[in-house]
């Protein structure tokens, strides 16, 4: 598997974290993504890359092009291509509103086509299959970026401090967190709706998931039950229930497919069928 990435230039950086490129065949066809606290530009340059499921309600939706998954708060199951083949880039909560004009509300929760979001997007799959390596894929899709990015656009100081204490701390009081940007509450609540698209509370408890898969050791996987003390949450039982909403397995099914299939990347949790990836859920398999 190719796989390169590169950081943005100083002019995108405060709104996109990474640029990624992927090649080569998938580890499984099938693939279980958990929510995580940003969002993604993906062009998708092979054959067609499905969404199945997103928290386990039946879509089956295939892309072919750009296409954008704005801020997730649930895990999707998709259906790679035999060669998976992709350049995307990483955007900061806040970061997606400097290149389109819809509202953030619109697309949190949601995995769309690119073409009605960013203008001119629905020629870059070609113009990136031309590329002739990754490095050239990943400078052509930031000039490509550039092209939609509004100028004008900047992100409220109050929305960066805000999300950043909350990537820090996510059990700060959000009382607590408007007093110190200088808000209300529903100050503050308004803000993050306009700003980030969902509501400080629900980004709270993403970023204390993400903070949890993030400091999972995983060059020496533990029992999930000795990462509980550690973990923000207020027991066991609070603990299982909210892992489980946010990845659709246990914390011991999730350990165990890290353990089979590495964590380089441990938000992406490779499944051998699609008929194993919901059969813990009775809801998902009869397609909701």
């Amino acid at each position: 598997m190719e796989v390169a990435g590169r950081a943005p230039g100083r002019d995108l950086a405060p709104f996109v974290r990474s640029f990624w490129f992927v090649r080569g065949a998938p580890v499984r066809r099938y693939e279980r993504i958990l929510p995580q606290a940003v969002a993604h530009l993906i062009v998708n340059l092979s054959d067609p890359y499905r969404l199945l499921t997103r928290g386990g309600a039946a879509v089956g939706r295939p892309f072919t092009g750009a296409f954008l998954s704005g801020l997730q708060r649930e895990y999707l199951i998709i259906e790679n291509p035999d060669t998976l083949w992709q350049c995307g880039a990483e955007l900061t909560p806040a970061g997606v509103a400097a290149f389109t004009t819809t509202p953030l509300r619109d697309l949190t929760d949601r995995v769309q086509d690119a073409g009605p979001i960013l203008r001119w997007s629905d020629g870059w799959r070609d113009r990136l299959r031309e590329t002739a390596t990754a490095d050239d894929a990943l400078e052509v899709l930031q000039q490509l970026l550039r092209t939609v990015h509004r100028r004008d656009f900047a992100v409220d100081a109050r929305v960066t401090r805000a999300v950043g204490r909350l990537d820090d701390d996510p059990d700060i009081p959000i009382a607590a967190l408007a007093h110190e940007v200088g808000l209300s509450s529903g100050g503050l609540a308004g803000l993050f709706r306009r700003g980030v698209g969902t509501t400080p509370k629900a980004y709270a408890d993403l970023a204390r998931f993400v903070g949890f898969l993030r400091r999972i050791p995983f060059d020496d996987v533990p029992r999930w039950g000795d990462l509980v003390a550690a973990s923000g949450y207020y027991d066991q039982a609070h603990f299982i229930r909210s892992f489980k909403r946010y990845a659709g397995v246990t914390p011991s099914q999730y350990l165990e497919g890290i353990r089979e299939f590495g964590a380089e990347y441990p938000s992406f949790l490779p499944v051998e069928s699609f008929a194993g990836a919901i059969s813990d859920n009775p809801v998902e398999a009869a397609g909701r």
